[in-house]
């Protein structure tokens, strides 16, 4: 039996038809649901079967159960085949694992196409085919759709000028009928929700093989408002299920860390937003386009007369990216564009060359992403920082860039500043930048580095949205414990990474007491997963290690803290992977106070220990009775001298000694 579903999921409809075809194409008369349901059971009971259903998109959980409930006791033996284009549909509860195809082998794609093109005509152009086998396997590129669909439209073209003509020509330009390429693989694009609809189409001008950065595509599509916002849930985390939704429909194919659209998605986006989006991909193309493109790409290496021309009247134009690689773009040039296209959102200018921004990107207010990576910029111009909408700055591989303009905080809706050195500042040859103010950008995101050598610590307070990796650096500026409170670490709960920096491990009496008083106020949030603590000068640790360390801590990093006379009480944090003690010169011996006085399983999840230069450390001691280490697989020691006791280890742990530590007896 099979069952063309299709994107209309009818429970009542699919029934009928299967009753139907279990009873040899015999009509069934009723609709009503119980006795088609209990039509089904008795046709198919004590009978092995295969049913194929084609071509389904629905995930819903409930639908699926209410149209199976009448199989449930099917014969042993019995199949149910599902084909689908969307991945989620593999993930229902009780599927299999799912069998993907892969498309056709050159020879086969070739084969087919010729089927369909030279069927009942003589073979003469069969040396045609030779001649562009290349370019046809490539327009295939696997499809057995496309195959046919080429074959069927080459199939009276059979000189060989008309040929080389045809197959310049897209897929999505060709004229189809309704069981072609095109039209069906455009049921994928009106089975997506609206807001999809147009992420999708917006992907149209990038070229075929292009390779998509996620969260780059996620902020351009932030910059045109595509993405719907929520309540609770923040703008990027929406776009990206928006973009892990165009995988599952197969939109999307991973490769490595980026993403490549197949050559026929990138065509159907092309077929549905022939009015809203265009490329340039070269400059004699120019003929043809849309007068009106809210969307534009170039992929061409000379921006001549007429094509700067055809830019400047496109004074509506939301989105302008420059794709070709290394070509310069004259200042008065961009300085035309800037005075003419006041709506852009989205502005790409990677590679182009640029040494100097002119002063008129004032006049793109409605500017949110604004990417100028790999230019020799020196400086930029002040008057950047009149666009008050801007929400992404990417500034990766500037080299020469010396500053940052300093009223570059009016930026409050900048979410995203991607720079390849610290923030908020960062040397490079002797040059150092810096962002005065950076506490006013309460909607940033990244900020790997703070310098308290140039910043108040306060100015931390409102960053609430930081998050992945912050190191804060210089906290030997930071004057008292009621500065240090300021930065309200404990507030930031989407940091994953957080290390605490002194940058100099020299000791009076008031700096070591005023060390535990800053590091007590520093305690982070309970998310943080990995903690780093360097260069401390205290004699002590503050509470909060010792009582209240976050729970969900994986890695743990404690470094150059040489006045600690005792390691904290950490065996007690369950997630904990990977543990680093590393120039701890006070310390001479670790028990069970680093183990923690509970009575459960120490270290539980710990997987690597290191202790490394620890000259005074003499003993490592545990009590008999503690359960310790269950998942220890390397413990490394290095240049640990005067070790002379350590607890004993099972021999699957992988026990590294080198450089000066001494074989100490278990």
């Amino acid at each position: 039996m099979w069952i063309c579903v299709s994107n209309a999921f009818d429970a009542r409809r699919i029934t009928k038809e299967v009753v139907e075809s279990a009873s040899f194409g015999r009509h069934c008369e009723t609709s009503n649901w119980d006795m088609l349901q209990r039509s089904l059971k008795e046709k198919l009971m004590l009978k092995k079967f295969l049913l194929v259903l084609d071509d389904v998109w629905s995930d819903d959980q409930v639908q699926w159960e209410n149209l199976l409930a009448p199989l449930a006791e099917k014969m042993q033996g019995s199949k149910i085949v599902v084909t689908t284009r969307n991945s989620s549909v593999a993930r229902i509860k009780g599927m299999m694992s799912p069998y993907i195809l892969d498309g056709l082998s050159e020879e086969d794609s070739l084969s087919l196409f010729t089927h369909h093109a030279f069927m009942g005509k003589e073979t003469k152009g069969i040396r045609v085919i030779e001649e562009m086998r290349k370019k046809i396997v490539e327009k295939l590129n696997g499809s057995p759709l496309a195959a046919k669909t080429l074959g069927r439209l080459c199939n009276s073209k059979l000189g060989k000028n008309d040929w080389k003509d045809f197959l310049k020509t897209e897929i999505w330009q060709m004229q189809q009928n309704d069981s072609d390429i095109m039209p069906i693989l455009k049921l994928t694009y009106n089975h997506l929700p609206a807001h999809l609809k147009q992420c999708f189409a917006f992907c149209s001008v990038f070229p075929k093989e292009y390779d998509f950065d996620k969260e780059d595509l996620v902020r351009m599509w932030m910059g045109q408002g595509f993405i719907q916002s929520g309540d609770k849930k923040r703008v990027e985390d929406i776009g990206n299920e928006y973009f892990d939704h165009l995988i599952s429909m197969g939109i999307f194919l991973r490769k490595q860390d980026k993403y490549v659209m197949p050559a026929l998605m990138n065509d159907l986006a092309r077929f549905v937003s022939m009015d809203e989006c265009s490329r340039i991909e070269s400059s004699g193309e120019l003929s043809g386009l849309s007068q009106s493109p809210r969307h534009l790409s170039l992929i061409f290496r000379c921006l001549d007369k007429s094509a700067q021309n055809y830019l400047e009247n496109l004074t509506s134009m939301r989105t302008l990216i420059f794709l070709d690689t290394y070509e310069t773009v004259l200042d008065d040039t961009l300085g035309n564009l800037f005075k003419s296209l006041t709506s852009l959102r989205v502005l790409d200018l990677r590679n182009k060359k640029i040494k100097m921004l002119p002063q008129c990107i004032s006049n793109l207010k409605h500017l949110r992403y604004l990417n100028l990576s790999n230019n020799p910029l020196e400086d930029l111009p002040p008057s950047l920082c009149e666009l008050q909408n801007l929400q992404t700055l990417v500034l990766l591989q500037c080299e020469s860039l010396k500053n940052l303009p300093e009223g570059i905080c009016k930026l409050t809706n900048l979410r995203h500043l991607k720079i390849d050195r610290s923030l908020p500042s960062f040397t490079r040859k002797g040059r150092q930048t810096k962002v005065a103010g950076i506490g006013s950008l309460t909607l940033l995101q990244e900020l790997e580095k703070f310098d308290c050598t140039d910043h108040r610590i306060g100015e931390l307070k409102e960053m609430n949205e930081l998050r992945g990796c912050l190191s804060i650096r210089g906290l030997e500026n930071v004057e008292s414990e009621t500065e240090a409170s300021k930065a309200m670490l404990a507030n930031k709960r989407r940091l994953d990474i957080l290390k605490l920096k002194w940058s100099r491990m020299d000791i009076v009496s008031a700096s070591s007491e005023l060390d535990l008083r800053v590091l007590e106020k520093l305690q982070p949030h309970p998310n943080i997963r990995k903690l780093t603590i360097a260069r401390y000068r205290g004699i002590n640790t503050p509470c909060w290690i010792n009582k209240a360390m976050p729970s969900n801590l994986k890695v743990i990093k404690l470094h150059d803290c040489p006045y600690l006379k005792q390691l904290p009480s950490l065996g007690h944090l369950f997630f904990l992977e990977k543990l680093e003690i590393c120039r701890m010169y006070g310390v001479t011996k670790v028990d069970y106070e680093f183990y923690g006085n509970t009575k459960e399983v120490k270290f539980p999840s710990l997987r690597k220990l290191s202790f490394c230069h620890m000259p005074k450390w003499k003993e490592w001691s545990a009590r008999k009775e503690d359960q310790s280490f269950p998942c220890l697989i390397e413990l490394f020691m290095k240049n640990c001298p005067n070790l002379e006791t350590r607890p004993s280890f099972p021999p699957e742990v992988r026990i590294i000694e080198v450089c000066g530590t001494r074989s100490a007896r278990s």
